[in-house]
């Protein structure tokens, strides 16, 4: 089936998006399970302000 470049625009930014969400739950079960921040950031590859940011939650 043919898609649209505008659709195939949303597909890719909702995969990302996804992604993304994914990564962070992982993460803040890392964190949850005693994980430092230093860990969970080069096991995610997620910015460290935002592993902190999970860690106060």
């Amino acid at each position: 089936m043919y898609k649209s470049v505008f659709e195939r625009g949303y597909t890719a930014q909702g995969r990302a998006e996804g992604l993304a969400q994914g990564r962070a739950e992982v993460a803040r079960n890392m964190l949850r399970k005693g994980l430092s921040v230093d860990s969970v950031v080069e096991y995610t590859d997620l910015p460290r302000r935002e592993v902190e940011s999970l860690a106060n939650f």
